[in-house]
């Protein structure tokens, strides 16, 4: 029964640490956007970080490790905000479907 709880708070974690995890990386990819002076190396590393993130993301959404439901619009903002990379776009497209498939149940 402890396991059982224990998987479940890990589990409730995992959403929070998701958000905190969007969070923070919302605040990064402002605080670097907004600087005067881009080096070519801080947006490949910033896209290189940003590309793990959308899989990661990815795939605690498949592993269903994490509900998107509760921060769906903010999952999306976030695909949007960074366009430009492929990863986004996948996440985006996972996202609609998974979104598309709630709307006809």
């Amino acid at each position: 029964v402890s396991t059982q709880s224990t998987w479940g708070r890990q589990l409730m974690n995992s959403q929070s640490k998701l958000s905190y995890l969007l969070n923070s990386q919302l605040t990064t990819s402002q605080i670097v956007q907004s600087s005067a002076k881009k080096k070519k190396k801080d947006k490949q590393n910033q896209n290189r970080y940003l590309r793990l993130v959308f899989v990661f993301i990815k795939s605690m959404i498949k592993q269903k490790h994490i509900d998107p439901k509760g921060m769906f619009i903010e999952l999306q903002a976030f695909c949007i905000d960074n366009s430009n990379i492929p990863e986004a776009g996948q996440l985006f497209k996972i996202l609609k479907s998974l979104d598309q498939q709630g709307g006809k149940s």
